[in-house]
């Protein structure tokens, strides 16, 4: 990685934290719902959580920096792996790539449907 007073130095890249969307299985068993497969799927599920008076996803108000955990994995998993590695190198028009504009307008139809 490098020299330190002569000396070559090492490092041992690691990840430390895991970032995702969780969910609890007992409202699904409880209100025989399936688990989602597909994004329509999800904001259908959401649609009959919200008629029960269950939020589909919540994330804190005051500080809602939640969100971007799953939208950067979101990204990935619509446009793949390459995608992502153009947004951590700062490639132009990375943030105009096709994968980032859908998972965006994904999470404001979320938004948008309450």
């Amino acid at each position: 990685m490098g020299h330190y007073r002569g000396r070559q130095v090492h490092a041992l890249n690691y990840a430390y934290t895991v970032y995702g969307v969780r969910y609890s299985s007992a409202p699904l068993s409880r209100n025989d719902w399936a688990y989602p497969k597909t994004w329509d799927d999800m904001l259908a599920l959401c649609a009959a959580a919200r008629r029960k008076g269950v939020a589909g996803w919540t994330y804190a108000g005051k500080y809602p920096y939640y969100p971007a955990f799953s939208l950067l994995p979101f990204i990935g998993r619509i446009g793949g792996a390459r995608v992502l590695r153009d947004l951590d190198n700062l490639e132009a028009e990375a943030w105009r790539h096709p994968a980032v504009t859908a998972a965006f307008e994904a999470y404001v139809e979320l938004g948008a449907k309450g």
